[in-house]
């Protein structure tokens, strides 16, 4: 059906957006969150990979050409991981 890797991306993400005012020296009691996720490798870039989740093939008969919805794009140097998954 496609030409993609299918893979799943382990990566971490960005913690902040505080809904309340935070004195600036208060420590933070928060970790890293490590993230997975898992998608067709639509944009294997050297500073940006971008997954999409869900595909569809162009179809001539009924006019659609390829496209895709979900995407995700993850910097690089935020993952930690890929791992290419088998599709069976």
């Amino acid at each position: 059906m496609t030409g993609y890797r299918l893979v799943l991306i382990e990566w971490c993400d960005s913690i902040g957006v505080s809904s309340d005012w935070i004195p600036i020296g208060e420590p933070r009691d928060c970790a890293p969150l490590v993230i997975q996720s898992v998608g067709w490798l639509v944009l294997d870039g050297e500073q940006i990979k971008t997954i999409v989740p869900h595909l569809h093939p162009t179809d001539e008969d009924k006019g659609a050409v390829e496209s895709g919805c979900g995407d995700m794009t993850i910097p690089v140097c935020s993952i930690k991981s890929i791992t290419d998954l088998v599709r069976q």
